[in-house]
This record gives structure tokens, sequence and C-alpha cells, in this order.
């Protein structure tokens, strides 16, 4: 690998004042595409192997997304993320939008999902290998990075209604289910949540690292930031509802 400086490497290049810009043809990123950028250069990314992956790139999106069976698109507009899990199974029954996938249709959405995310580190990779940021390859790198990105919130949320009858099964009436699902990628070591003027730090092993009542800080299925209170709904406890802002800093 090349060794970069740090005034000309891509993440400065990113943080500069003048926004990240190809001398050749002036061409910039928007705000949103440095920071979504800034993040995946940044942070650790990965995904789970597959021998499709090693096939030539047309070969492999004819064989992973092409060849795929027909996947329908859950309407999960019934879902609230706090309501109670009782009247969200009850809003749900009414609702025709839900979908059952079979297991190969299960198969076929992982698969695109995780090559997504190789194609992703292919390009992340080379970015880094390079002196200077090259805007094309970085937007390449954006479109891999919101395919997975809408191939992650498929899978939740095709399987939403599935985890609600399992939560609604299991309910009791000592334990609350309010944990608060962000959807910032946790960065990779030690790091710092701040939610409104409440702090955590993460990620925390067990909930038995903190006292009962007490926020704790993880990294959900995912691969984003979460937070709980130990024994109790971090929702009502924060008083935060949907579209409350996150900030999640690494502390290593």
């Amino acid at each position: 690998m090349k060794q970069m400086t740090p005034d000309h490497s891509p993440l400065a290049q990113i943080a500069s004042r003048g926004g990240l810009r190809a001398a050749s043809r002036g061409q910039r990123l928007s705000p949103r595409d440095e920071a979504d950028l800034k993040l995946v250069l940044h942070n650790k990314y990965e995904y789970i192997d597959s021998d499709l992956f090693d096939l030539p790139e047309k070969q492999a999106m004819a064989r992973i997304f092409d060849d795929a069976p027909d996947i329908e698109k859950p309407d999960t507009s019934w879902y609230h993320p706090v309501m109670d899990a009782k009247d969200a199974m009850a809003r749900q029954s009414r609702n025709s939008g839900s979908v059952l996938l079979t297991a190969k249709q299960e198969q076929a959405l992982f698969l695109q999902y995780n090559y997504c995310r190789f194609r992703v580190c292919l390009i992340r990779d080379e970015l880094l290998d390079r002196p200077d940021i090259d805007i094309d390859l970085a937007r390449e790198l954006l479109r891999w990075y919101r395919k997975a990105d809408s191939l992650r919130d498929q899978i939740a949320q095709t399987n939403l209604a599935l985890v609600l009858a399992m939560a609604k099964r299991t309910r009791m009436s000592e334990v609350d289910f309010g944990d608060l699902v962000s959807d910032v990628p946790a960065p990779e070591g030690p790091y710092r949540v701040r939610i409104g003027t409440r702090t955590f730090d993460g990620p925390a092993r067990a909930f038995a690292d903190v006292p009962l009542g007490a926020g704790v800080s993880y990294v959900g299925s995912l691969g984003t930031v979460e937070v709980a209170v130990r024994d109790g709904c971090a929702a009502e406890a924060f008083g935060v509802e949907v579209g409350t802002p996150v900030e999640v800093l690494a502390t290593a």
C-alpha cells in the first residue's frame, strides 16, 4: 500500500474546508456523500463471503441479482418503534402488506446484501491505496453502500412481523422491550454515544456491566449502535422518539 501524507490522504481531503473535489474536472461530492464516504473509509466494514463473489462482475451480478427469485417488499407503515407490542400486532394483523419469504428468497436477499458489502470493500481498499481521491470511484462505492443499506432495511422489515410475534408470545409484565435502535454504524473499538443530554460509553459486553435502571450501549445484530436500559424501557426513560438525533464518537 502506498504511503499517504496526512494532507493528501482520502480522509484528509474529505475533512478539508473546500470539500472533496476531483482536480481534473472540478467535480465535488455533496456534504451527504462526503459524510457517508468518511464513515465507510474510517470504520470497519465486513461481509460474509461466497464463491459467487469470485466470478467476474457481470457473471456475479447475473447469478446473484438477475437469476434471483422475485422478492416482494413488505409494507411496514403500520409499525411505530415505541408502540406497545400488543397494539403493534393488532395493527399488523389488519394490514395486508405482510410478506412471508421462502428459504430460497431469504438466501437470495442475504446473498445480495453481502455482495453489495463485498463491492464496497473492494472499492474502499482501492480508494485507500491512492494518494488522491477518485470522485467517480467514490460515487461507485457510495452506490453499493446505499444499495447494501436498502437491502439491510428490507431484511429487517421483512422479519419485523416475526420479531413482534415472538415478543408477544414471550411478553412478561415486569419486562419492557424498548431498546433504541439507531442507523449509525458502530465504530471499531470503544465509542461514546450521545442522545439529547445523555451520554453512554460502549460497547458494553453485557447488561450486567451496568446497574439496574442504568443506560447501556451495545452493537446490534446489524452492526449499528443501540441503547437500552437494564430491566427497563430506554424509549420511556430518555423521553426520545423516532428521529431523535444520535451522535456517535470513536474514543479509541
